[in-house]
């Protein structure tokens, strides 16, 4: 008997690329909006925005995962751009010494960034999963104020280990 063999994958073995593009639309919240001002802590006092304007945000991702065994890695790039960011705004008086916590709409913001995931399965007894974060951001608030911009590099890290103690 004569036939074509066929070579499968594991059932264990698995590899993704993923593209894709999101736009979101980011509503003030009622608390944001709300005019009346809370002078639960006299010294920084809050009021809402009646004013604020919807946030735009575009954002591309491209990710890749593989999975061989009790081993699974995903890494991703990525890069949000967000036009009239909502965001908290401080007036400060410096006669009084007294502050205003505000909403303000800011021009846009910029983040890109990597992140990724490390996870490896040790059957019955548990797993470990490592993930990471760094990312640039950049915040534009020219239409408020000339020249008030910000810029920070951030790094975030976590080592999770799920171990079972006894046997059910």
């Amino acid at each position: 008997m004569t036939g074509v063999q066929t070579r499968a994958l594991p059932i264990w073995y698995n590899e993704d690329i993923q593209l894709s593009y999101s736009r979101r639309i980011n509503r003030p919240s009622v608390g944001s909006l709300n005019p009346f001002k809370d002078f639960t802590d006299t010294m920084n006092v809050r009021q809402g925005n009646p004013y604020l304007k919807p946030e735009y945000i575009n954002s591309f991702e491209l990710g890749y995962s593989k999975t061989m065994n009790k081993i699974s890695i995903t890494a991703t790039i990525y890069y949000k751009h967000s036009d009239n960011l909502i965001s908290y705004f401080r007036i400060f008086d410096a006669e009084t010494g007294k502050s205003l916590l505000t909403w303000e709409n800011y021009s846009s913001s910029d983040n890109y960034g990597a992140e990724g995931t490390f996870r490896y399965d040790f059957g019955r007894i548990g797993n470990i999963l490592w993930s990471f974060n760094v990312y640039d951001n950049k915040i534009n608030a020219n239409n408020l104020q000339t020249d008030l911009q910000s810029s920070s590099v951030n790094f975030n890290t976590r080592l999770t280990g799920n171990f079972k103690l006894a046997k059910y």
